[in-house]
């Protein structure tokens, strides 16, 4: 008698693909957001050109990058630092 032997499962999903995701982990309504801001920022006067929406862009990014690290390192429950042979 011969043995069948199923195919080995696929890797899980880091994520549930049926649980919604927040809207600021959306990039349309990241890039959305940005459009606003770009025609509010015309309209009270301030001219956005490629150059300054990609600096302000980036700077958005360094300075939420910054305070997720810090706020992560806070709330974190494990010490930094080499384990202990």
């Amino acid at each position: 008698m011969v043995e069948v032997i199923p195919p080995p499962l696929p890797p899980a999903l880091p994520f549930d693909p049926f649980e919604p995701k927040r809207w600021y982990e959306s990039r349309g309504v990241i890039g959305g957001l940005m459009v606003v801001l770009a025609q509010l920022a015309q309209v009270i006067g301030y001219q956005v050109d490629a150059a300054a929406l990609t600096d302000l862009v980036l700077q958005g990014v360094a300075l939420v990058g910054g305070l997720l690290a810090l706020v992560g390192r806070v709330q974190a429950t494990q010490p930094i630092g080499r384990p202990t042979p």
